[in-house]
């Protein structure tokens, strides 16, 4: 007796496996400009590599759609492909830079809007947007979008990482995730943190640099 083989999992269209291919194509370039090590070509073969592994796992009608799905997991493999020993540190600067120039762009162009809110909310809504820009900060490869499928990718794959920067942050101890918040994003002195929670300037130091390298690590670790 003959056994037919039997096709499982989401099988895209032509038309979602010619998007996926551009989409693919432009985070390769990104990649290849921005390490300045990788050729285009072999990351864009990563990536769909990558890519076409996911594919039968996807479910639609989810938080993303397919490209998203799949350009999430492909820039994980680039990531691994580039990856230096620097990198963690890098992303935590990016984490460090972006913060801090959000925190002075809300306090600047949205304050009579913050006045009218209770401090909790206020909070609330600052940390969620700091913590929107620490994410792409922290990939430090998001190209800007040029077309709106693009746009359409960056905002799904931007609200994924949302979550998990929160996620991140909550693995680190209290000590360590008061210095990242109070020192990125309430645009405190580390002097100023360190008298606060009564530790050394040194020590907060020493503390404040191996938290932001181990966030940077752990929202690595959501790309793969």
């Amino acid at each position: 007796m003959t056994t037919t083989a039997v096709r499982t999992g989401y099988c895209p269209t032509n038309a979602e496996l010619d998007s996926l291919s551009r989409a693919i194509r432009r985070l390769a370039q990104s990649f290849a400009r921005g390490q300045g090590r990788a050729g285009e070509d072999d990351l864009y073969q990563i990536g769909m590599e990558a890519s076409h592994r996911v594919i039968p796992s996807y479910v639609p009608g989810g938080k993303a759609t397919l490209i998203t799905f799949c350009v999430h997991r492909a820039r994980g493999a680039m990531l691994n492909a580039c990856e230096t020993d620097e990198r963690a540190l890098a992303m935590a600067r990016a984490i460090h830079r972006g913060t801090h120039a959000l925190s002075s762009a809300l306090r600047e162009s949205t304050v009579d809007e913050v006045l009218e809110e209770d401090p909790p909310a206020r909070r609330h809504r600052l940390d969620e947007a700091k913590n929107a820009y620490a994410a792409a900060g922290a990939m430090g490869l998001l190209a800007q979008p040029e077309t709106p499928e693009e746009q359409i990718i960056l905002a799904e794959e931007s609200a994924l990482l949302r979550e998990r920067v929160e996620a991140a942050l909550a693995k680190l101890d209290v000590v360590d995730r008061t210095l990242v918040r109070e020192c990125t994003m309430a645009d405190r002195s580390l002097a100023e943190v360190a008298r606060i929670i009564e530790l050394d300037y040194e020590q907060a130091r020493y503390r404040f640099v191996k938290a932001l390298a181990e966030l940077g690590r752990t929202l690595r670790e959501c790309l793969r």
